[in-house]
């Protein structure tokens, strides 16, 4: 006898199986996908912050480093003026004419009115001996050696800038010195004019600068000393400083700008925009603080990350909920299929019941017409059962019944239906055989039923069957004929004294 129930389960839940696989490959692609393009796009927009950033640093510095350039080139063009109304012979120490000494001074002076940020002017001869002073007062003061013989060493068009720290200026005050050689028509150098800004005022033009909170901007030279700074911090003006490190290709070139992501010396993460002032050594340095500039983008990040989580999760949540409907569906299928095969099937001997048989002769008796095939119906009964049960018990009875039960399943074919009718009667629907077949395969049964008596206990109980046998096509059109002429012929066997198989005829 087959038996399909039990392979259904495992078909079921390999079904299920396959289909949860699908669903969690589908949505890991989905997610994985998303989670890609989230990221790509998140990648995307932070570039484009720092990129922007980069840009607006760049400018800021760069137009802060012009702002300085156009206060030099405005003193360097006073320095000009004053060349122009002085000759080589009015550079004398000390000057035996006083009313030329005080005219050269009132001139001095009257030039450096005209610069707010000059501290003083100042003309110097051949040996750099101050010859004449805005004040008048330290004429005969010789320049440092050191830049003495750079200011004669000096071959540019534009003037000599050079910075003074603190603790070598006359005044205490790191500065700014520029100068204008007067040389020979043979090119040999004679004096000039030179003049003197203090750098605190470049750091009081920092302060009138508008900035962000944590913004900052500073001065270096080419040595990586901080000239000046917004916010100030004391400690490290006139120092070398590690950072913000301008880089070499500012460094190194006439004018350039550049910008890079750095520490800054107040231990934040700045974007800085580096320029380097035309024609000087100078760069300005305008920084962002990173943190600040990425407050926005990491927001969006935040949001995007959570608005991600909470999808996975709805659609984890939404996955599950739709498993556990296929799971309790195919549960409650299963569970109906179970009742289902309960309520069909013989509690003692698992052969179907009489309520299956009702159900299953009609189908049948319908697949047999359809395909113009034999059908036997054989109907058997155990020979004087209720003897058994009064001589050996119900139990023993029991035993009986399920060893004729096994002898039936044992030779069925997976076609053959095989039935307990009621109480010690069975009925086998056998499709496609033939009389003969039949009657054969009925035979085999009542003889190795007869050959091997049921053990129950210590005892052995000898039992016979009687059966009779109706054939469709031949002996009926119709279930209830065939059924009610092998029943005819089962009552035939019992009648001619059992153990016996009848053929109606």
């Amino acid at each position: 006898m087959p038996h399909m129930h039990h392979h259904e389960p495992t078909t079921k839940q390999q079904g299920l199986r396959a289909s949860l696989l699908r669903i969690s490959g589908a949505l890991f692609v989905c997610f994985a996908l998303l989670g890609s393009w989230l990221v790509f796009d998140l990648h995307r927009a932070y570039e484009k912050v720092l990129t922007d950033a980069s840009y607006r640093a760049m400018q800021r510095s760069q137009i802060i480093g012009q702002s300085f350039r156009t206060e030099i080139l405005a003193a360097d063009y006073v320095l000009r003026d004053v060349l122009g109304r002085v000759q080589a012979e009015d550079l004398v120490f000390p000057d035996p004419n006083l009313d030329h000494a005080q005219r050269l001074t009132r001139l001095l002076k009257e030039k450096a009115d005209t610069v707010p940020d000059f501290v003083s002017m100042v003309l110097f001869n051949h040996d750099c001996a101050f010859v004449a002073t805005v004040t008048g007062e330290n004429t005969g003061v010789r320049s440092k050696p050191a830049l003495c013989e750079a200011r004669k060493m000096h071959q540019g068009p534009g003037p000599l800038v050079s910075y003074v720290s603190g603790k070598s200026s006359a005044s205490g005050h790191s500065v700014l010195v520029l100068s204008r050689n007067i040389v020979s028509p043979s090119g040999d150098f004679l004096g000039g004019v030179m003049s003197v800004i203090e750098l605190e005022r470049a750091q009081h033009r920092f302060d009138a600068y508008s900035l962000g909170a944590n913004d900052t901007v500073a001065m270096l030279d080419d040595a990586q000393v901080l000239l000046a700074r917004r916010p100030l911090l004391a400690h490290a003006i006139e120092q070398r400083v590690d950072t913000p490190e301008v880089p070499e290709t500012v460094r190194s070139s006439a004018t350039g700008t550049s910008s890079a992501v750095q520490w800054d010396i107040d231990g934040r993460k700045r974007l800085f925009g580096f320029h380097k002032i035309e024609g000087f050594p100078f760069v300005i340095a305008y920084g962002f603080d990173k943190a600040e500039l990425l407050l926005s983008w990491r927001q969006r990040a935040f949001e995007l990350g959570v608005g991600y989580c909470i999808l996975l999760v709805l659609a984890l949540a939404a996955a599950r909920a739709h498993w556990t409907m296929r799971l309790q569906r195919d549960e409650l299928m299963a569970s109906r299929a179970t009742l289902q095969e309960l309520a069909t099937r013989d509690p003692l001997t698992g052969l179907h019941n009489r309520r299956f048989l009702d159900a299953a002769v009609p189908r049948e008796f319908a697949r047999a017409q359809r395909a113009g095939a034999t059908l036997a119906v054989i109907m058997l009964d155990l020979d004087h059962f209720k003897r058994v049960n009064d001589e050996f018990s119900h139990a023993a009875g029991d035993e009986v019944l399920k060893a004729l039960a096994d002898l039936l399943k044992n030779g069925a074919r997976e076609s053959d239906l095989i039935c307990r009718y009621g109480g010690e009667e069975f009925i086998a629907i056998m499709p496609g055989m033939t009389t003969d077949q039949a009657l054969e395969r009925v035979e085999s049964w009542r003889k190795q039923l007869e050959a091997a008596p049921v053990a129950y206990g210590d005892l052995l109980i000898h039992v016979t069957l009687s059966a009779g046998i109706a054939m469709f096509p031949e002996h009926g059109s119709s279930p209830d004929e065939l059924m009610a002429r092998a029943d005819e012929m089962l009552y035939k066997s019992k009648r001619e004294g059992r153990n016996r198989t009848s053929v109606f005829a």
